[in-house]
């Protein structure tokens, strides 16, 4: 099972409103809550998406940031409404089988296709038991030396994923602006400032 979405994405060198502020959405997401292992501080795994209020319902604005403990990555980026829908049915009850995967994919990384930037959000098993993972790839797809991709997997279990399924299936129904997503926990927010005096998701 795959999906693969170009959801308006504008080309590269582009200086329209929208364009500028894709180049300008990426960057390293601020650290998410800590936990201490071992004498060792370490950022918790997360995924939060931002919804900024733009062409909606056809269209909506996101920023997702993610970490995994050790490396964190951002991205803004415009996508259709109809794919929160499609990523929250491919999570809800995965893996349906061993070996399979998902994948939500926007813009590309080809300099010839000239995309503002790249996104792929794909889920796959690791084992013969079921075991899954969330592989993340952010590239603003800016010449260097301003280029910044961010790559890296969050170990995750099929319950975990269900629970995000959940998240994001109520988060397309565009009432929150804020998801907050731990392997061990979830909530949304109806506003970003509502979230801001909580100490973790």
């Amino acid at each position: 099972m795959g999906h693969t979405g170009h959801s308006w994405t504008h080309w590269r060198g582009c200086d329209c409103e929208r364009c500028l502020a894709h180049r300008q959405g990426f960057r390293c997401a601020p650290s998410p809550p800590v936990k201490a292992t071992s004498g060792k501080i370490q950022m918790t795994p997360s995924i939060t998406i931002e919804r900024h209020p733009y062409e909606e319902p056809h269209h909506v604005n996101l920023v997702i940031k993610a970490t995994n403990g050790r490396l964190c990555g951002e991205l803004g980026f415009y996508a259709n409404a109809t794919d929160l829908i499609g990523l929250a049915d491919a999570l809800e009850r995965f893996p349906t089988c061993v070996p399979t995967w998902y994948l939500w994919e926007l813009g590309s990384e080809r300099p010839e296709d000239r995309f503002a930037h790249y996104m792929r959000f794909r889920v796959f098993t690791t084992d013969a038991v079921g075991h899954c993972a969330i592989q993340l790839r952010f590239n603003n797809n800016e010449d260097l030396p301003g280029r910044e991709v961010s790559e890296f997997c969050i170990r995750v279990e099929p319950v975990a994923l269900d629970r995000l399924s959940q998240l994001v299936r109520e988060f397309a129904k565009l009432k929150h602006e804020l998801l907050c997503w731990t392997p061990s926990r979830g909530k949304l927010h109806r506003t970003r400032q509502e979230a801001e005096p909580e100490d973790g998701v």
